[in-house]
């Protein structure tokens, strides 16, 4: 899907830049590709300080508040698709009362009069499945773009923190590999410095 294509390509971009460490760049790849999962990922990379269990805290809200965003129509599109058929069926249940009616006061003689209850039946009947079956529909397709941007959101946020631990351990590799170097370097320094006391203790030795 579309959709995929773009938040996929939207992640790896802002994976390139987070290698190199440049976070304007990630930043400014979010903010060219406006929507629900750039948002998500914005969140991770504005926490990337606090942490991998930071940025899953952010990622985590992030994601609910979209949910919300994504899902604020869900309720009354369902609420329409429900009623609808309730209120042709109300309708229904009215015209036929008012056809008993005509029947009880003046008989089966005229179908004229009977005409005119059951035509309410069935027109009330029909126009409460006009309205429900396209909202039912509509519904159906909202809710799974819904689920899918939702398990978009998810995996790219996933994906970059991911991202960030690798980045964090290459930092820490870095810091022990300087750390390390130095000590070394302190060590042989060390070792220079005594071999040149010990070669001035030497000469003393001999001058005395």
């Amino acid at each position: 899907m579309r959709v995929h294509t773009n938040s996929e390509k939207l992640t790896n971009k802002v994976s390139k830049a987070i290698q190199w460490s440049e976070w304007d760049k990630a930043f400014r790849a979010c903010q060219e590709k406006p929507g629900a999962v750039s948002r998500v990922l914005m969140a991770a990379l504005r926490y990337r300080d606090l942490g991998r269990s930071g940025v899953r805290d952010a990622v985590n809200e992030a994601i609910l508040n979209e949910l919300a965003l994504l899902e604020r129509f869900l309720p009354s599109l369902h609420v329409i698709a429900a009623v609808a058929p309730l209120l042709g069926l109300l309708g229904t249940v009215t015209g036929m009362i008012s056809t008993f009616e005509v029947i009880t006061e003046f008989g089966t003689g005229d179908p004229k009069l009977l005409s005119g209850g059951i035509s309410v039946a069935l027109v009330t009947t029909e126009l409460g499945l006009i309205v429900a079956i396209p909202v039912l529909l509509i519904h159906s397709i909202l809710t799974s773009a819904v689920e899918h941007i939702a398990g978009e959101m998810e995996q790219n946020a996933l994906k970059l923190s991911l991202n960030f631990a690798q980045e964090q351990t290459l930092q820490l590799e870095d810091e022990n590999g300087n750390e390390t170097v130095k000590s070394k370097d302190e060590t042989e320094k060390q070792k220079q410095e005594q071999e040149q006391e010990e070669e001035k203790r030497e000469e003393k030795r001999e001058e005395v």
